[in-house]
Parts: C-alpha cells; sequence; structure tokens
C-alpha cells in the first residue's frame, strides 16, 4: 500500500507475463490502429473528462475523515461546516459503493492513511464504473457546460 500512495510500485498491468503481453497490445494497437484524427480527438476528450471528474471528486479526499463520516453516518452535511458544495458531490456517489465503504470502515480501526485510501478507492471506484456518456453528463453538468 505505502509503494502505491507513494507513487514507487511497478504498474500492475506490466508485473506480470498477462500484464507485458497486454503491454505488448497496447502498444501496437497505439501506433497501427488507433492513428486517426478522430480517434485521437475522442482519447483527448476522454482524457479531459476523467481528469476533471477525478479532479471534481478528489474535493471529497481533501475534506475531514470526521465530516466524511458525517456524510455516511447521518445522511447529511455538518453543520455551520461550508462544505455545500462537498455535501452536493457526495450525494453523486453510488449508494452502493458507499455501503461497500461503510462495511469497510464501520468498527475497524483504521489509520488516517487507511481511511483516506479507502475513500480514494470509492472515488476512483465511481469515475471508473461511470460509462462513456454518464461520464461526459457529468462533467459537462460540473463544468457548466449544461444542467
Amino acid at each position: 500500500l505505502n509503494a502505491f500512495l507513494e507513487g514507487t510500485a511497478q504498474p500492475l498491468a506490466t508485473s506480470t507475463e498477462a500484464g507485458k503481453s497486454l503491454e505488448v497490445l497496447n502498444t501496437f494497437a497505439r501506433r497501427h490502429i488507433y492513428t486517426s484524427p478522430e480517434a485521437h480527438r475522442i482519447e483527448i476528450a476522454g482524457s479531459t473528462i476523467m481528469s476533471g471528474l477525478l479532479d471534481h471528486y478528489s474535493k471529497l479526499l481533501r475534506i475531514s475523515r470526521e465530516n466524511f463520516q458525517h456524510f455516511i453516518e447521518h445522511d447529511a452535511m455538518p453543520k455551520k461546516s461550508g462544505l455545500d458544495l462537498e455535501w452536493r458531490i457526495y450525494k453523486q456517489l453510488s449508494r452502493r459503493m458507499l455501503k461497500c465503504y461503510k462495511h469497510f470502515t464501520h468498527s475497524k480501526q483504521l489509520t488516517p492513511i487507511e481511511e483516506w485510501a479507502l475513500r480514494a478507492h470509492l472515488v476512483i471506484d465511481f469515475v471508473s464504473g461511470l460509462t462513456d456518456a454518464s461520464a461526459r453528463d457529468f462533467y459537462q453538468n460540473f463544468m457548466g457546460i449544461s444542467l
């Protein structure tokens, strides 16, 4: 866990034989298959959308553990906390994923970094689980492009 948090861990996809084979196939596809200007535009847009969503949802990683736990336990924003935006972002998350987070954090003595890692996992799972259309719609909404 520490190696991943510190950014020193080897990518999982390249640490196995199957992962190395997949990387070769990905490199081949990037060089010889996905070369049209349309494919490039789609890839750039996708990257922008994912970065934007992760940046937006990462606001939930910047609030205190206590405030996030209040969201979870009371399904409400702490009074006079000034976390209006974070509360609205939180309410966008999947109830099923929040239930899993609560299960893994409930009645366990987690260190602050362990809890934060579970919260980061929650955010990444949610964003990565969005369909292309949902990700685009969420991004456009968050950016004020469409309502």
